[in-house]
Formats: structure tokens, sequence, C-alpha cells
């Protein structure tokens, strides 16, 4: 009965944090994509992949029909959950909270990555907290090498700063010879420092701003890779517009803050 119960809470509050037009059907590729998860694992790869390709909306159609599926209802919550703690993390880094950072940080969330395919690691290193950077890559050496939607790992980010972060990085085991999806290495970065090296834009715009820039901006609210490589946005140049999400530098996923790193 209790498990039961559980699950219903589960239910209850998915479908009350999601909204969806009555007559969308569910498309069967994002159907075959989402059911091919093994929902048993704590990483959630395949579903940042589908929410960066800004498909948030379509997997909820999924997820709705198939309610009965307690393993998939179960995985959705979690990733939910994962990604409200994350959007936590994230806020200790940016206010430079290190006590609150080691009580939320653990194996799950330091791999779990944001709409942009950010980590706990990438946000210390963007927001250049040499400290926060050597306990996270210390406590948790298996995830130092993961990388954005961008293709980019923290090295990369790392390369063009004028601190030590980059040499701190390399020397607790980071790869900088790891290409990112314009095919150059954190250790060609760090060798033409004025290169820009920026991560995804995360986007959250209205009605009229949605008219400035063509509906270039995906369902969610993210500027996907797809989108940008369509509409021939330039991911490291001045030229895109920024929209700081909600407006007041805080999550599209939950309240807690977050930012845009440019």
């Amino acid at each position: 009965m209790q498990k039961t119960n559980n699950l219903q809470k589960i239910i209850s509050y998915l479908l009350f944090n999601n909204s969806t037009d009555g007559d969308e059907s569910v498309d069967e590729n994002i159907e075959r994509r989402v059911l091919s998860i093994d929902f048993n694992q704590k990483q959630y790869r395949q579903l940042e992949q589908l929410y960066s390709e800004g498909l948030g909306g379509k997997v909820w159609l999924v997820v709705k029909k198939h309610l009965g599926n307690e393993k998939l209802v179960k995985y959705i919550y979690a990733y939910r959950q994962a990604q409200n703690r994350l959007s936590q993390v994230f806020g200790a880094i940016e206010s430079n909270d290190f006590r609150k950072l080691k009580v939320l940080l653990d194996e799950e969330i330091v791999q779990a990555r944001d709409l942009r395919g950010l980590t706990p690691l990438h946000i210390a290193v963007l927001e250049e907290r040499h400290e926060m950077v050597e306990f996270i890559a210390n406590q948790f050496p298996a995830h130092i090498n993961i990388s954005d939607h961008l293709g980019r790992t923290v090295a990369h980010y790392a390369a063009p700063q004028q601190n030590a972060i980059y040499d701190t990085l390399s020397h607790l085991g980071a790869d900088i010879k790891i290409p990112d999806k314009n095919g150059f290495s954190a250790e060609r970065y760090r060798a033409n420092p004025k290169q820009m090296v920026r991560p995804l834009p995360l986007l959250n715009i209205n009605e009229k701003e949605k008219k400035l820039i063509n509906n270039k901006i995906s369902k969610n609210g993210l500027l996907s890779l797809q989108n940008m490589r369509n509409n021939n946005i330039s991911m490291d140049e001045d030229g895109y517009s920024i929209f700081d999400p909600v407006g007041q530098n805080s999550c599209t996923l939950c309240s807690s803050p977050t930012k845009c790193y440019l």
C-alpha cells in the first residue's frame, strides 16, 4: 500500500508540473528513445540529450502515455529531482558557499548535467572557484573529463583563463587533448587564449522576444545545438542574443539560481 501511495504521489507531482496541449500525439521516434533507456541506472545522459534538443515536451507526452510503467515514472521523477539538486549545487558554487557545496555534492550530482550539458565542475571553472575546482576534481576524479553539449570538458573552459585552474586540472588528470565539436582541444585553446570559449546560452523568452530572433528558440527555452547549426548561429562569437532565464538569474526547471556563463 505504501509503495502504491508513493507512486501515486510521484505521478501527481509530474502531472502537476507538466502541461501539454491535448491534441498533441506521441512521437514514435522519441518514444523509442525514451523506452530504450536503462531505468535502473543513476545516470541521465539520454534524457539530458533529449532535453538539450528541445524535446522535453515530447518526452513528457511519452511519460503521460506510459504512466503505468513504474520504472519509467520513477526514473523521470529522479531526473527532475536530480536537476533540482544540481541547480542548488550551482547556486552554492556561484555564491562561493563551500560548506553547502560539500553537503550537497555526491556521486550522482557531480556527473549530472544541466540543459547545456554543464556539470558542477564546469560551473566551478566558469566561476573561477579554484578551491572548489580542486575539491571536486580530487573527490570525484572519474568525472573530470565529462563533456557538455558542445563537446567541451572543464579543461576547455579553463584554457583561456588567466589563473592556475587549467594547470591544476591538468595535474589532477584532466585530458587536455580531447577535441570539442569544433575539433579543438583544450591545449589548442590554451595556446590561443584570445579565442573565447563559451558554453551554450540558457534561454527563456517571451513571445515578443521570439519575434526578434525569428523563432530560433526551441520550445522549452533552450537554444539547441541543432537550431544553432540550422540557423548558422556561432557558438563562440558575440553575435547571438542572450536572455537571462526567467529574467532573474533563476533556473527554468526550478526556483534555484543559475546563470548563463558568457
